[in-house]
C-alpha cells in the first residue's frame, strides 16, 4: 500500500515536470518565432528607409508599395500582441521584460497613424513633404523598436531555458 502511494506521488511529480517542460519548450518556440518576425520587421524597416531615400531624389512616392511596406512592418508587432497571452504578460511583468509588449503596442500605433497620414495624402488633405517627414520619423521609431525588442525577448527565453 505504501509503495502504491509513493508510485502515484512519483508519477504525479513526473507528469508535472513533463508539463512544465512542455510549457517551457512552447515558450522557447514562441520566442524564436518572435525573433524571426523581428528580423523581418527590421528588413521591412530598411526597405522603408531605402524607399524614402529614393523618394527624396525623385520627389515621388509609390503609395501602393509604401502602404505594403508599412503593413508588412505592422505584421510583426500585431503578431506579437496576438501570441503573447495573459500568462506570458504576467511572467514578463515578473521578470521585467514587459517592454517587448509595450514596443509592439507602440509600433502598431505608429504604423496605424502613418497609414492614416498616407490616406490623408491620397485624399489631398496632406502635403507630400509633411507625409515624408512623418515617414522618416516612423522609420526611425520602427528601427529603434526593432533593435530594442530583441533584448527583452532574449532575456525571457534565456530565463525559461535556465529554469
Amino acid at each position: 500500500m505504501i509503495i502504491q502511494k509513493r508510485l502515484i506521488q512519483i508519477t504525479c511529480i513526473v507528469l508535472l515536470l513533463l508539463l512544465i517542460s512542455l510549457f517551457g519548450l512552447k515558450q522557447i518556440a514562441k520566442g524564436a518565432e518572435l525573433h524571426q518576425r523581428n528580423l523581418l520587421h527590421l528588413q521591412y524597416t530598411n526597405e522603408l528607409h531605402e524607399m524614402l531615400a529614393q523618394s527624396e531624389a525623385t520627389q515621388t512616392l509609390d503609395i501602393t508599395h509604401l502602404k505594403s511596406i508599412i503593413s508588412n512592418i505592422r505584421e510583426q508587432p500585431a503578431f506579437c500582441l496576438n501570441v503573447i497571452n495573459f500568462l506570458d504578460r504576467f511572467v514578463m511583468r515578473l521578470i521585467g521584460t514587459e517592454e517587448a509588449v509595450e514596443l509592439c503596442i507602440a509600433d502598431t500605433e505608429v504604423a496605424d497613424n502613418i497609414l492614416k497620414e498616407i490616406d490623408a495624402y491620397n485624399n489631398g488633405l496632406q502635403a507630400m513633404d509633411d507625409v515624408r517627414d512623418k515617414l522618416f520619423e516612423a522609420a526611425a521609431t520602427f528601427e529603434i523598436h526593432s533593435t530594442s525588442f530583441a533584448k527583452p525577448m532574449t532575456d525571457t527565453v534565456n530565463l525559461i531555458i535556465s529554469s
